[in-house]
């Protein structure tokens, strides 16, 4: 049953305007309750009384609130967006070695060669288990698919080093978890890098002199519409690419 699955999205700005109204309106209240017997428009009456205190505070509150409608509109646009974090590299294994962690359906990878990925995450060698995040999931039933350009596109040195390293490792990998374990090669310029691993999705540019690792990116829910472009692009690249075996 989807009756109770709706949600009402109100926009930062909007709800911070209604939470002003409301407490004024609560104050104003309880100021007649506590101030009983008196007349509107006397001179010392209700209204005298409330426009001393009253219109000063308004007066910076409204100045207070119009300097930051900006930032709250701002806000609510990138919520829209389902915009979580930009970070300004990839280089934080901690953050990306919870999200394997978490992971419970699929993890998904489009990438240069996948060797960081591959040393941070599916060392099977090491005594850290936080090193062999991916072969935990693997184990667990998490569907995982890598994608790693052609060695064409590449550096000298990653085509003759990394790819090679990269692709012995993928096919052991792939070998051990025929069910759940998937790579695949592309055969264009490498130029986006996508992280997905359920609803969590991590996305970026790849510039052609600079590491990936040293690359910002953004942190944004899968389901998003900032996210669906790239991860629309993962799917087209994937049905394009050869089947690494």
């Amino acid at each position: 049953m989807t009756i109770f699955s709706s949600r009402l999205l109100i926009p930062l700005h909007w709800a911070v305007l209604g939470v002003i109204v409301l407490i004024t309106t609560i104050f104003f209240w309880m100021f007649l309750f506590f101030v009983p017997g008196k007349e509107w428009f006397a001179p010392d009456g209700y209204l005298v009384i409330m426009l001393t205190g009253l219109i000063p505070g308004l007066v910076v509150a409204l100045g207070q609130y119009m300097l930051q409608w900006f930032e709250f509109r701002e806000m609510s646009r990138l919520r829209a967006l389902k915009i979580k974090d930009v970070l300004v590299s990839r280089d934080d294994e901690k953050y990306y070695g919870s999200l394997i962690a978490n992971a419970e359906k699929e993890i998904c990878v489009l990438g240069v060669t996948a060797t960081r990925l591959l040393s941070d995450f599916a060392d099977q060698g090491s005594p850290k288990l936080e090193k062999k995040s991916l072969i935990s999931a693997l184990q667990r039933g998490v569907k995982l698919r890598i994608l790693i350009a052609n060695q064409k596109w590449l550096p000298r040195e990653d085509a003759s080093e990394k790819f090679p390293k990269a692709v012995r490792r993928l096919k052991e990998l792939q070998n051990t978890f025929p069910n759940y374990f998937e790579y695949r090669i592309y055969d264009n310029q490498p130029s986006h890098t996508v992280f997905r691993a359920d609803s969590e999705c991590l996305v970026g540019p790849k510039f052609p002199q600079l590491e990936s690792k040293n690359t910002p990116t953004v942190h944004t829910s899968s389901d998003g519409n900032f996210a669906k472009p790239y991860l629309d692009y993962f799917e087209s690249v994937w049905n394009n690419a050869v089947n690494g075996d």
